[in-house]
């Protein structure tokens, strides 16, 4: 782990966004960040999920880590656009949505498109 945390704070000493990507296996697989137990190394940690919601498959990113500044907790959807990467409207109504297996806590917000 010390040549982890060196290798980090090298690059983020000469102004470099270091990003690590983990990739769940499963939809509904048990979130974990890392398998090495460095997340303490990062200033930052941003999550991508699958889910479903009203019966179709959407993408969620949520925040769950920024070590400088606000930042909002709350999962939103997204999309991938020919325009670019599109975030929409909050998905705080739904509690689980992290384990891929969200519920409804209260009344869903009609969904448009």
């Amino acid at each position: 782990m010390t040549r982890i945390q060196n290798f980090i704070n090298y690059r983020r000493s000469h102004k470099v966004t270091l990003m690590l990507e983990k990739a769940q296996e499963a939809i509904t697989d048990d979130v974990r960040i890392t398998d090495l137990g460095v997340i303490y190394t990062a200033d930052n940690v941003t999550v991508l999920r699958w889910a479903e919601y009203n019966g179709r498959g959407i993408k969620a990113v949520s925040c769950l880590k920024k070590r400088l500044g606000d930042f909002e907790p709350e999962p939103r959807e997204f999309q991938i656009t020919g325009d670019g990467i599109v975030v929409g409207e909050s998905l705080g109504h739904l509690r689980g949505l992290l384990t891929g297996v969200p519920a409804a806590e209260q009344e869903k917000p009609e969904y448009e498109r």
